[in-house]
């Protein structure tokens, strides 16, 4: 468990997930930027972009949860382990 005590202004958690909600609907269903491996396999490449953005939209609404509760921002704030790590992935 982590725990946080955090105070935001409410025009920052706004910002902060109107941030997120963009970047969350500019990647839909492909990554943003395109990575490569260093080994020459379509199929491996595929594969591995697909799990990747998966990864990806799961941390993103992690993120955007945490934003969207009635608690962020205004005092101490309890997260579980794979929650906290989802949030700082995304």
């Amino acid at each position: 468990m982590v725990n946080i005590d955090i105070e935001l202004d409410p025009h920052l958690i706004a910002a902060m997930l109107e941030m997120v909600q963009a970047a969350n609907g500019a990647m839909r269903n492909r990554l943003l930027i395109k990575p490569q491996l260093p080994e020459d396999d379509p199929d491996l490449q595929e594969a591995w972009e697909e799990g990747l953005l998966e990864d990806l939209k799961g941390d993103c609404q992690t993120l955007l949860n945490l934003l969207q509760s009635n608690h962020f921002g205004l005092g101490q704030l309890r997260i579980e382990d794979d929650t906290a790590e989802g949030v700082l992935r995304a």
